[in-house]
């Protein structure tokens, strides 16, 4: 499979316009190559290979920019625009990558903050259940893991999620039951 095609399959719909724009840059670089064969005479011997001709300058702010050191060249022009248009198509992969690192760091603070606040929150709560625990011996609270769901025993028993009425009732016969056993006792 080419390229072009295979890059395209893989692309996130969401994103698509933040892809560089692989068709275009094909195109210029195809005229490129089409212009050099032109106007390069079949006969020639090769030369040896040019020095660079040309320079990236990236100081790790804003944008990447290419720099052309022989622009006054023949064909430079067309070499030119390509190395505009691949760092325009760079700097926009670039700028939709900072944002996308932006939006998660700011998820991510705002996660930390839930979770400080979800904590203090949960050591106020065991500070309050264990003073309370002091001053009345009262149900212990079993917590699972999460520390989100607590599960109350009553004297070994667990506690339904029945009705309130039913939780009333059930707690009325069990105070009668514990004053009657009470007074028969003494």
């Amino acid at each position: 499979m080419k390229f072009g095609k295979e890059f395209a399959s893989q692309m996130v719909p969401e994103w698509q316009a933040a892809y560089m724009d692989y068709a275009c840059l094909k195109i210029l670089l195809k005229q490129i190559q089409h212009w050099k064969q032109k106007t390069t005479q079949p006969n020639t011997l090769p030369c040896l290979p040019r020095a660079l001709t040309l320079y990236r300058a990236f100081s790790g702010s804003d944008k990447y920019e290419t720099t052309f050191l022989m622009a006054a060249e023949e064909g430079g022009e067309c070499e030119q625009q390509f190395f505009r248009r691949l760092d325009n198509e760079l700097n926009k992969v670039d700028k939709f990558y900072r944002s996308k690192v932006k939006e998660v760091m700011e998820e991510a603070h705002t996660l930390n903050k839930q979770t400080d606040a979800f904590f203090s929150f949960r050591i106020k709560v065991d500070k309050v259940a264990a003073k309370f625990d002091h001053i009345h011996p009262s149900p212990k609270i079993f917590r699972l893991s999460a520390g989100m769901v607590a599960i109350n025993v009553f004297n070994g028993e667990v506690q339904s999620n029945d009705s309130i009425e039913d939780n009333e009732k059930h707690i009325n016969v069990r105070t009668k039951k514990s004053k009657c056993e009470t007074l028969t006792e003494t």
